[in-house]
């Protein structure tokens, strides 16, 4: 009887077993195979690559935006326009009897004067800026000077007499002094310039454009 009760338990434990773990392996699922990841294409991978690299400014353009473009100063020409356009003249209207560079109280400035039928104009124009530094103008019947001929050449053909007097263009030099003054009766241009180091003074006829002096100085 013991014997026979002893089998049932050994039976109902197998059989309880292989339940168990049929149970268990029916319960659990295979897992999926791992699939490789798609290789990126050409255009994705240049994409990505764009994308985490950051732009890149050039040292040329670095150098560009740091730099400080230069100003140019004004020359004599521009300083004698400045000082037309703010009396409200023109170059046709006047003579201009000097222009030159000269220092006042420290400060670089050209002077320029010019007359027109009835008044003087004199004037300081800032040699580094370009603007008016002082001005005056006072009725000609109030100055000493003397009446200048109505046949006389022009700035222009004064500075060009000169030029070619010393085989210079005017690329090659550059106009320091322009005055017209009068020298024992006879009115004249007093012309400077400066041309590969070299100080070139001038004296042309006012009347017919004749070279009456010229120096070399070497600076």
């Amino acid at each position: 009887m013991n014997q026979h009760k002893y089998k049932n338990r050994i039976l109902c434990l197998t059989a309880m077993t292989g339940f168990l773990l049929t149970g268990c392996a029916s319960g659990q699922q295979p897992a999926p195979p791992t699939e490789p990841a798609p290789t990126p294409t050409q255009s994705e991978a240049s994409e990505s690559t764009e994308a985490q690299t950051p732009p890149t400014v050039s040292s040329t353009e670095n150098d560009t935006a740091n730099s400080t473009v230069p100003q140019t100063t004004p020359d004599l020409e521009q300083a004698q326009t400045t000082a037309l356009n703010h009396a409200g003249l023109s170059a046709a209207d006047v003579t201009i009897t000097k222009a030159q560079q000269e220092i006042d109280d420290g400060q670089s400035v050209y002077e320029i004067e010019f007359v027109t039928a009835d008044t003087k104009y004199e004037y300081e124009i800032d040699a580094k800026l370009g603007t008016v530094f002082k001005y005056s103008q006072e009725a000609i019947s109030q100055t000493s000077g003397q009446a200048f001929p109505q046949s006389q050449i022009s700035e222009e053909e004064a500075k060009t007499a000169a030029l070619n007097y010393a085989n210079l263009s005017p690329d090659q030099a550059t106009c320091t002094k322009l005055e017209l003054d009068y020298d024992d009766g006879v009115a004249e241009y007093e012309i400077e310039y400066i041309a590969d180091g070299i100080e070139y003074d001038f004296k042309v006829n006012a009347s017919n454009g004749e070279i009456l002096e010229m120096e070399m100085d070497r600076r």
